[in-house]
């Protein structure tokens, strides 16, 4: 991606100063910022956690399938029942 900034001339001299004292290019300064600030952000991340949770809860025991039916149809009820609108929440 190739991105064009216009940058007030204080905020550019500041930039090239740091990129400078780091003994960088501007943009070698800016994608390494850029990166930084976005570390951890990641939908692949986000997705590989929800995977990894999903995988330690798995379980092919029928009495604890039963519970968490049950829990879930619990839940869905009430959620249903506590809510001020008409419309179905957990159908």
């Amino acid at each position: 991606m190739t991105l064009t900034l216009e940058l007030e001339p204080e905020l550019d001299d500041t930039l090239r100063a740091l990129a400078d004292a780091e003994g960088v290019s501007v943009e070698q300064y800016l994608r390494r910022l850029i990166s930084q600030a976005l570390k951890g952000r990641s939908t692949k991340a986000a997705v590989a956690l929800l995977q990894d949770w999903e995988s330690e809860d798995a379980t092919t025991d029928p009495e604890e399938l039963a519970r968490r039916e049950h829990d879930w149809k619990e839940f869905r009820e009430a959620m249903n029942r506590s809510h001020s609108s008409h419309r179905v929440l957990y159908p």
